[in-house]
């Protein structure tokens, strides 16, 4: 896939600073801050706003620094220095965290990703202390990456400049 960068071609567009790469099934956007997305076949994700935000779909995000996601209404995912990888089908995401440690924030509760693991949505919204302690840790279960995926993310991430 590395060889894919190499035919790569700039398009004409420009949606808040950003340059657009298009690659075999996937697209890489580079946003102004230090933002970038490989956006992977049928992802859309709108750079018009100060913080982006999935549309629909699975994109690897690069940060250099601290990066910011709007991921649905409520719910946005901020990286620090490093990639990150979201999925987003209608209400149900998936945050894996890649090299990045995610912190979710949802409807002003928070949780945290750490780097080698994922977490799933069980809901619109994660729930507060006030439904109990099992609710609460149930709702913010993370699950091991699996080695396959983190490691097809890796070289992913070597395409980011």
């Amino acid at each position: 896939m590395f060889h894919s960068v190499i035919r790569a071609s700039l398009l004409e567009e420009h949606e808040y600073g950003s340059e657009v790469f298009s690659l075999q099934d996937t697209t890489l956007k580079t946003v102004d801050g230090g933002l970038q997305f490989l956006l992977f076949e049928g992802a859309n994700v709108d750079t018009s706003e100060k913080i982006s935000q999935l549309v629909n779909g699975s994109t690897l995000v690069s940060t250099d620094g601290i990066g910011h996601l709007q991921i649905t209404e409520n719910m946005e995912a901020v990286g620090l220095n490093g990639t990150f990888h979201v999925t987003r089908y209608r209400e149900k995401v998936t945050v894996a965290a890649i090299t990045s440690p995610v912190l979710v924030i949802n409807s002003g509760r928070r949780m945290l990703v750490p780097v080698g693991r994922q977490w799933r949505s069980k809901g619109a919204v994660l729930p507060s202390l006030d439904g109990g302690v099992a609710l609460w840790l149930g709702a913010r279960e993370t699950q091991p990456l699996p080695l396959a995926f983190r490691e097809e993310q890796l070289r992913n991430g070597e395409l980011f400049s």
